[in-house]
């Protein structure tokens, strides 16, 4: 699963946040961020998660958003 796009869709779709306010938000650098949705760095388990509170969504729920189809079969098939 491609976790950057998760915190990218989240930030753009979901919270309707510049990478500026979700910095302030998430209490992250902008650069390391920008690092993170142009796929450069993955994400650590402790933002993810961090992410899943502020949005108060569910850890796995938050995983699969903005995901295709076939990757939260996959993800779903890893988890069982």
């Amino acid at each position: 699963m491609n976790y950057s796009y998760v915190i990218y869709y989240v930030r753009v779709h979901l919270l309707a946040m510049s990478q500026a306010e979700f910095c302030d938000a998430m209490k992250l650098n902008r650069c390391y961020l920008s690092t993170i949705e142009n796929g450069k760095q993955r994400p650590g388990l402790s933002l993810l998660e961090r992410l899943a509170q502020y949005c108060n969504i569910p850890l796995p729920a938050l995983l699969c958003i903005g995901q295709p189809k076939d990757e939260i079969q996959k993800f779903l098939n890893e988890l069982l």
